[in-house]
């Protein structure tokens, strides 16, 4: 097949899955202005602090002052707006741009699905949709995505991560790509999905170290490049994420565990109560529903796939498959790896195992694939190519149908109000009260703020001295002094201040030792932001710049561009001969 044709192939594949994911993600889409429920009202907030900073103040939106009483949004985790997708938004609208931003990933996840159990694990184009189907189509990604874990959509780049790993070994540019997915993970708020798939992915390379040994060096050269380009591709968000975290720990306690029945249940589970007895989260934490067809199709690949060619490739998804379960099963007793893991920086940050789910459905789904093959080989032997097809599409449309009817009524949940920008408010103010379901992602439209904090695991600090209402949102604490807002922006407040001497200007927002003023220094006021100024009268502009903003950005930029020279200039790893012939 000439370049031309690999190229044409590859692009009818793309826009198949992307037609595809769109037509599984329908019902978001037939009412267009209509929000989702749970979690995506907090998530949809995030993306109108972003566009609002960027059309409406022409900044960079580093700072949410709408919720929280004002909090970082640089330094939050959990934040998408500096996702390369978020520019969906300038043209479609954060509603929508929110919208094609998940079917966008649950295409990314088909084809990444496809092109590792097509060129990867070498199964048939059967098997290999099948691999795509289960991942793609569980009750994983139908629960977590429609009910607002949109920074759950990087759990997509899985398949294309342990594609690249596999590559890296022989190829540089493998390497640098997958270094740049995870740090796009990272950019787009995956605080659960970067730990969990390194951990899929240090499962991965273990195991094939162990199967070969002398491969194991050239495993580990891939994986450190991996590592090295996602931490300087991604330094941009670790650095103030870091400096967050030092100042409010992300401390969450982990106790719910899991049995094997669980695990059953959530696997095959088609319907289920919104509460879990015995367990201290809602059902859509644990459904990871594929179905009886779907572990049929595994039971065979793992008893009967075991042929000396696809062994190694069975032996390694069992094991991950075998790995994601223990792990899924969290507290089950102390020597499961959850409880071990908990013990390592970042991990002590999370507290929901089960999510560990949507690593087992990868594998399940691989392995899957080699039992569809296995079956098909069988059910032909003697007969046509006609009739293996048909056996294998039969089986393949049989199974995608019945997780079809089980997930769309979970996607079917977009009933919430639109985003409501009628009335603006010509001052940022607090409000006093609020619902969070009609109005909490339409604050930043409507210049609005509230106390109310709906940020999943994160320690926020709300100063209890925060005025409500209409009421000055500066003052100061001497009493000949004066001052009077002229400009409030997200990252940054303008103030005329007139004292006849040294004063602290109070501003009505929490503290945050990232904001710093063109005079004076600031301070802690009762969690409220203060700047001590001297006497005189002055403008006093203070702005959101943390200290690890230009560093961080600068490494960035170093890393994406040596990530460039790697990738245009090597196809391959240097030998010695080459660094000799380099020194020359």
């Amino acid at each position: 097949m000439s370049r031309l044709s690999r190229i044409a192939s590859a692009c009818g594949i793309g826009c198949v899955a992307t037609l595809l994911a769109f037509a599984y993600w329908w019902p978001a889409f037939r009412a267009v202005e209509a929000t989702g429920f749970g979690d995506w009202q907090m998530i949809h907030h995030n993306w109108e602090v972003g566009l609002v900073a960027w059309t409406r103040h022409h900044e960079l939106p580093l700072f949410d002052p709408y919720h929280c009483g004002g909090v970082t949004m640089l330094g939050n985790p959990e934040s998408q707006v500096f996702s390369p997708l978020f520019a969906l938004a300038f043209g479609l609208g954060t509603t929508l741009a929110t919208k094609v931003f998940i079917a966008l990933h649950t295409a990314a996840a088909l084809l990444g699905s496809v092109h590792y159990a097509r060129r990867v694990a070498g199964l048939s184009w059967p098997a290999s949709t099948l691999s795509a189907v289960v991942f793609a189509g569980s009750g994983f990604f139908a629960w977590h995505l429609a009910g607002g874990h949109a920074t759950f959509a990087p759990f997509a780049f899985l398949p294309w991560l342990h594609v690249a790993l596999c590559a890296a070994e022989k190829s540089p540019r493998a390497a640098v790509l997958g270094g740049l997915l995870l740090a796009l993970t990272i950019a787009e708020g995956g605080t659960y999905p970067f730990p969990y798939m390194l951990v899929s992915l240090g499962v991965a390379a273990t195991s094939r170290s162990i199967a070969s040994p002398e491969s194991t060096p050239r495993i580990l050269r891939g994986g450190l490049v991996m590592g090295l380009v996602s931490l300087g591709a991604a330094a941009f968000r670790i650095g103030p994420i870091r400096e967050t975290l030092a100042r409010l720990p992300r401390t969450i306690a982990s106790a719910d565990a899991s049995s094997f029945a669980d695990v059953w249940m959530m696997l095959t589970a088609r319907d289920h109560d919104w509460g879990v007895p015995g367990h201290e989260f809602v059902w859509p934490e644990y459904c990871t529903y594929v179905g009886y067809g779907v572990l049929a199709c595994v039971a065979v690949g793992a008893l009967r796939g075991c042929r000396k060619t696809t062994r190694p490739l069975v032996v390694e998804h069992l094991v991950g498959a075998l790995v994601a379960i223990l792990l899924m099963q969290g507290n089950a007793s102390g020597f499961h790896p959850w409880v071990l893991l908990r013990h390592l920086p970042v991990y002590d940050s999370l507290r929901v195992p089960s999510r560990f789910g949507v690593i087992l459905t990868f594998h399940l789904g691989v392995v899957a694939g080699v039992g569809l093959d296995v079956l098909d080989a069988r059910a032909s032997r003697g007969g046509r190519r006609v009739a293996r097809l048909a056996f294998a599409t039969l089986t393949l449309v049989a199974i995608a149908t019945d997780l079809v009817l089980v997930t769309r009524p979970i996607v079917d949940r977009w009933t919430y109000a639109p985003i409501d920008g009628t009335s603006i408010a010509s001052t940022l103010r607090f409000r006093d009260s609020l619902s969070y379901g009609d109005v909490y992602a339409s604050l930043p439209r409507r210049n609005e703020a509230t106390t109310l904090c709906y940020v999943g695991g994160m320690n926020w600090v709300v100063s209890p001295a925060i005025r409500l209402g209409d009421v000055p949102q500066a003052w100061t604490q001497s009493v000949d002094a004066s001052v009077r807002v002229v400009t409030r922006t997200p990252n940054h407040a303008v103030l005329h201040v007139t004292a006849p001497r040294a004063t602290r200007v109070v501003l009505n927002q929490n503290f945050d030792p990232g904001f710093v003023p063109n005079y004076g220094r600031i301070s802690n006021v009762d969690g409220l932001l203060g700047v001590d100024v001297p006497r005189g009268r002055r403008t006093l502009d203070v702005r959101f710049r943390p200290p690890s903003l230009a560093p961080s950005f600068a490494v960035t930029c170093v890393a994406l561009l040596c990530s460039a020279l790697v990738f245009a200039r090597l196809r391959r790893w240097p030998t010695l001969a080459d660094a000799l012939e380099w020194t020359r």
